[in-house]
């Protein structure tokens, strides 16, 4: 299982700012909308769902400064430790 960023899961970049940020967790959201998911089978209900989990998460994180900078420090680190695995 491949590990993807809350910037991937929110499909922002690291760059964007915090409107674009609440635009696309809002945009996730209404996508997923209980209403909608009442239509849908039960195996895409569950992916519903789980993308309202990873938006939350991301949402919680990135939407907080001091979180998000944390955030992008481990980002960074995880990083430079990849390049040196090499």
């Amino acid at each position: 299982m491949s590990y993807l960023s809350h910037y991937e899961n929110l499909k922002v970049s690291r760059s964007a700012s915090p409107s674009e940020i609440e635009a696309a967790y809002r945009s996730i959201l209404s996508a997923n909308s209980p209403e909608r998911m009442q239509r849908l089978g039960p195996f895409s209900q569950d992916l519903a769902k789980r993308q309202v989990r990873l938006a939350n998460a991301a949402w919680e994180v990135l939407s907080n400064p001091i979180k998000k900078w944390c955030y992008n420090k481990e980002l960074d680190y995880i990083s430079e430790q990849h390049e040196s695995w090499r």
